[in-house]
């Protein structure tokens, strides 16, 4: 799925960072874009650049407060919720309820450590 950034847009770029043997360890990286936004005002380009870069920041900035993320991650899932109801479902099983050493996690799945 691709999108061509409108001119009146800016993103945040996320890519995700593989090591040299094709593996993840979850690291990505940031950049900003934006579509042709020299038509509008100056001081509506720098907000919006404000903006995306500090949603950047905060990704790095989470990084080192995991605490910080937790609750925004919390927020987050708290606004699915609103907005989804019944669709959004971030319940995580109490117990595993087959003996394996296969786990299932959706994006929503809160783990600890590595996994």
């Amino acid at each position: 799925m691709s999108y061509t950034i409108k001119p009146d847009e800016f993103a945040l770029v996320l890519k995700p960072v593989f090591d040299v043997d094709g593996s993840w360890s979850g690291s990505i990286t940031t950049g900003i874009t934006m579509g042709g936004a020299e038509d509008l005002p100056l001081e509506v380009q720098q907000h919006m650049v404000g903006v995306v870069t500090m949603l950047s920041a905060f990704l790095e900035y989470g990084s080192d407060n995991p605490l910080v993320i937790a609750e925004v991650e919390e927020y987050r899932d708290r606004l699915l919720q609103e907005t989804f109801g019944e669709e959004f479902d971030n319940a995580t099983p109490d117990e595993i309820k087959e003996k394996s050493n296969v786990l299932f996690l959706d994006r929503f799945t809160r783990t600890k450590g590595s996994c």
